[in-house]
């Protein structure tokens, strides 16, 4: 019967559109916030995230995060839209005007169908429902394909029967989104990185090729990457001759009066070279510099001036910095944590 084709067809569908309308709304929603807009804000979700780690005594995490910049920011842009699907699901408002939209939809379409001289009944209804359903849900509207009407007798199609039990079965139907919300976060991050407005996008996940932070500048930027760089020990970059972990930043080292050289043997890059030549050798990334990234790197100070003992055993060849700067240690994580919350309040 036609009613329970259109049940079978919308029940099979509608989680799944569903979930790509909610995508689209959480984008939408997203579009304008703080942490997404202002680099500053997003700095200063990704340095809480490891305040965190510390107070929770998660270590590893604390270290992977710091050596590994884009999975760091994967994990607090996650963080941020779980948020967001989480207060609409809880709030249940969009669930309800979806299902509405489509009960409605498919009585309009019944109605049209009923009406007495209507030609080819069963095809109006089908061809109107799938126009209708088009404006709540494109990707519901596109699964509509009613086979069965073309065959059926159109005076045995009883119209009212079907609106009245599509609406039934749809009022039944209860969506279980608990074990997809991974799967959500992905889809809306990625309709935010291919946002048109440079505002709606987060910020770019490429990392600095040597102190591994992310870019400052949004997803899909123009120009240069550049960031906010941090003590490259923490990456476990260390002196050469003493294997001792480096406590300065890519932008301090380009400071440094004297000839201060890197290499990076997975970029190709084997022997020594100036610091001064980091553009020659990374040219899409602006050579660091006070200009570029005047914010300070507190919390990475205090990271690396804390978890020597645990760097050196994530990083095997290495050795503990026996100069590690006396602001470094002098970090109140308490502290931090107050600035950080605060940046974020006054900038949100």
């Amino acid at each position: 019967m036609l009613s329970d084709e259109v049940v079978n067809l919308l029940n099979s569908n509608l989680l799944e559109s569903f979930k790509i309308l909610l995508a689209k709304r959480i984008c939408d929603q997203l579009q304008g916030e703080a942490w997404v807009t202002n680099w500053r804000v997003m700095k200063a979700h990704l340095d809480l995230y490891l305040v965190n780690l510390i107070e929770e005594g998660n270590i590893d995490e604390l270290l992977t995060c710091v050596a590994n910049g884009t999975l760091h920011h994967e994990r607090v842009v996650g963080i941020q839209i779980q948020e967001a699907l989480n207060k609409t699901l809880e709030q249940n408002q969009l669930w309800s005007w979806f299902v509405e939209e489509i009960k409605r939809a498919v009585e309009l379409s019944a109605s049209a169908a009923r009406v007495q001289n209507a030609p080819q009944k069963s095809i109006l209804f089908h061809d109107t429902l799938k126009e209708l359903l088009c404006k709540t849900s494109p990707e519901l509207a596109k699964n509509i394909s009613l086979v069965d009407v073309y065959s059926q007798v159109e005076d045995v199609i009883d119209f009212s029967a079907v609106g009245q039990k599509v609406g039934e079965e749809i009022n039944n139907f209860q969506p279980n989104l608990t074990s997809s919300i991974s799967e959500l976060v992905k889809k809306v991050k990625s309709r935010m990185i291919i946002c048109e407005s440079e505002s709606a996008r987060p910020r770019c996940e490429h990392m600095c090729p040597l102190c591994t932070v992310t870019c400052i500048h949004s997803s899909g930027h123009s120009g240069k990457h550049d960031t906010v760089h941090q003590p490259k020990g923490l990456a476990g970059y260390h002196n050469t001759d003493t294997k001792s972990l480096v406590p300065e930043s890519c932008t301090e080292c380009v400071a440094l009066p004297r000839d201060h050289r890197f290499n990076a043997p997975r970029f190709g890059i084997d022997s020594y070279v100036p610091y001064k030549d980091f553009e020659k050798h990374f040219p899409e990334w602006v050579l660091p510099n006070e200009f570029s990234s005047p914010e300070p790197v507190k919390l990475r100070e205090y990271i690396f001036a804390h978890y020597q003992e645990d760097l050196v055993q994530k990083y095997s060849e290495t050795k503990i910095c026996p100069d590690i700067p006396t602001e470094y240690k002098n970090h109140n994580l308490n502290e931090l944590r107050h600035e950080l919350e605060n940046n974020i309040a006054l900038n949100s």
